[in-house]
Parts: structure tokens; C-alpha cells; sequence
């Protein structure tokens, strides 16, 4: 008798199939947890930029930061915008009454208030009491 050894064309479709379910449910998982990520990355990097005109405002050049739809601008002085950062999909801030954020120069803001901020996961206020206090983002 002659018997080959191998695979017949259902076991491989079968292989194939339970391959192609798993891939089915790894990816919309990947991409929630990208999503997160990138979120918590834009947090932060919004955190540093505040740190970064509070501090260089103690020099004698003046730095805001100008809240629009889709993205946020450091501004140096007079000037347009220096710096321009994208916020993520998904991702809305609600500057109410002002939309721009300048500091003193000895570090203290120049408008205290309370700026909202949206995102899938959740929704945080960005705190900026009165006084040379460093503003703070607590999560609602």
C-alpha cells in the first residue's frame, strides 16, 4: 500500500479558520488599548507644555498656550504660532470664556479657572487656582 502523510484540504481550511477568528479579535482589542495610549500620551505632553510656558515666562519673553477645535498652539510673544499639537481622535477641550493661556511673569496665571477636557475614556478638569500654585488635572 502506498499512503502519503500529510495534511487534507479540510484540516488546513480548518487551521486557517480558527487563525483567522483569533486575528478577528486581537485587532479591535490592539486598537482600543492604541487609542488609550495615545489619549494618556496627549495628557501628558499637555501637562509638560503648561510646565514649559510657566517656567519660561519667568524670563522676560511672554508664552501662552491658544486652545482651537482640532489642536493647541505655544505661542511665544506676539508672535503666531511656534508650536502646534494635534489633540488625538476623539479627544475635545472647553476653554469656556477664554481660550488662551498666559502667565505672569514671576509664574502665576493670569486668568485662574477650570478648562475641560473630553476624551473617550473619561472627562478631566485642568485646575489653575489662584497664586503662584502649579495647576493640577483631576479626573472627574
Amino acid at each position: 500500500m502506498n499512503r502519503q502523510n500529510g495534511f487534507t484540504l479540510i484540516e488546513l481550511l480548518l487551521a486557517l479558520s480558527i487563525v483567522m477568528i483569533m486575528l478577528l479579535i486581537a485587532v479591535p482589542l490592539s486598537l482600543t488599548v492604541l487609542e488609550s495610549v495615545e489619549e494618556k500620551q496627549f495628557l501628558q505632553t499637555l501637562e509638560f507644555d503648561m510646565l514649559y510656558i510657566q517656567t519660561m515666562t519667568t524670563e522676560d519673553v511672554s508664552f501662552s498656550i491658544r486652545f482651537a477645535d482640532d489642536h493647541y498652539r505655544i505661542v511665544r510673544g506676539n508672535q503666531g504660532g511656534t508650536i502646534r499639537r494635534n489633540y488625538p481622535k476623539g479627544v475635545t477641550i472647553d476653554a469656556k470664556a477664554s481660550s488662551e493661556i498666559t502667565f505672569e511673569h514671576h509664574g502665576s496665571i493670569k486668568n485662574p479657572r477650570t478648562i475641560q477636557i473630553h476624551t473617550k475614556e473619561a472627562s478631566y478638569d485642568m485646575i489653575f487656582p489662584f497664586g503662584k500654585g502649579r495647576y493640577y488635572i483631576e479626573k472627574e
